[in-house]
């Protein structure tokens, strides 16, 4: 009876101990992270799915790699969480293509979000570090690598950017508004034709002393490019583009006013302004992508919000400052000129 006993108990020690050497033997030896956990740099050996994108300002690929149970990061390896896999997502930029953006303001970084079988897996700042001062970026490829759930989850990327979105996956690139891209040129291939405002009319009261032609206020305009996103502006209206206009303005180099010769002050905080009207006179939204002091010959930059594909009637006013010689007639005031032409299509 005792012998049995022995028996018996020298079998469960080894079957304890055989179940010990298993779980050893089967022990994970690298960390798993959990669902959700984003990690920095990642190298993708098989590409699930890439794609061409077109952004506001640079052409760029999106590559997703295939689902994996483990990754070799940094000198160690990191495991999926149970049940998941490791999914990594690179954006590289290639490139440069025409961006009217407003001096100032830095480049809008598009926000990208990892879709695993509907899930959303936000990657934030992904592309934060491309974004330069100065309205350039980094031709670099940036990389994350997310733990999301499943095994052979069905994957996507969506690319949001001041409201709107695109989506790409395997299938194919569901681009919305992106699309309107596609229409420019890259950068240089703008209209780039001069063309003259003609006569300025002057404001009652005021005339230009002398004949000669250069005296005379001058205004010359440039079709630049047309643009459904500007940076510090953001998307048109649905159906609507930017049409981004150069303008340089000049004003005469002899005033008179009230029968008494003036001249410009051209260290005055002056101002150039635009307006823009359509059918029926409807006004259209105009903003200054170069505001500030205005100088005599100055070039001056507008974005005009236009219906898609329709010209606008514009009208330029400079406002100038000015004085005679006479300290008694230095508040006469200045002369304001104006424009009137029409937005090249």
């Amino acid at each position: 009876m005792r012998r049995r006993r022995l028996i018996a108990v020298l079998v469960v020690l080894v079957m304890v101990a055989t179940g010990l050497g298993l779980w050893w033997w089967n022990r994970d030896d690298d960390p798993r992270v959990e669902v959700g956990d984003v990690l920095v740099g990642a190298q993708i050996d098989d590409v699930a799915f890439d794609q061409q994108v077109r952004l506001p300002w640079a052409q760029a690929v999106v590559r997703v790699g295939d689902p994996v149970d483990a990754v070799g990061l940094l000198d160690a390896r990191v495991r999926a969480p149970r049940d998941g896999s490791l999914v990594a997502v690179s954006v590289e930029f290639g490139d440069a293509l025409a961006r009217p953006l407003r001096p100032g303001v830095a480049l809008t970084p598009p926000q990208f979000t990892l879709l695993a079988d509907g899930r959303e897996y936000p990657l934030p700042d992904l592309v934060e570090d491309a974004m330069l001062s100065g309205g350039s970026y980094l031709m670099a490829d940036f990389a994350r690598l997310v733990a999301v759930e499943g095994s052979d989850p069905e994957l996507a990327v969506r690319i949001s950017l001041a409201g709107e979105s695109m989506e790409v996956s395997g299938s194919g690139t569901a681009p919305g508004r992106f699309a309107e891209f596609d229409a420019l040129g890259p950068l240089g291939s703008e209209r780039s034709e001069s063309l003259d405002c003609g006569q300025p009319t002057l404001e009652r009261g005021s005339r230009v002393v002398g004949e000669k032609e250069w005296m005379r206020g001058s205004c010359e305009r440039r079709g630049q490019l047309r643009t459904p996103f500007i940076d510090g502006l953001g998307w048109a209206e649905p159906d609507h583009e930017w049409a981004v206009l150069e303008v340089t303005a000049g004003t005469p180099q002899r005033l008179a006013r009230d029968g008494v010769v003036l001249r410009p002050e051209r260290d005055t905080r002056d101002a150039i302004t635009l307006r823009a009207t359509g059918a029926g006179d409807v006004r259209y939204r105009v903003e200054a992508l170069r505001p500030g002091p205005w100088q005599d010959g100055r070039q001056y930059f507008f974005a005009v919000e236009v219906p898609r594909g329709e010209s606008a009637q514009l009208r330029v006013q400079v406002r100038t400052a000015a004085s005679s010689a006479e300290e008694s007639y230095r508040d006469l005031g200045g002369s304001v000129f104006t424009w009137r032409f029409e937005l090249p299509i």
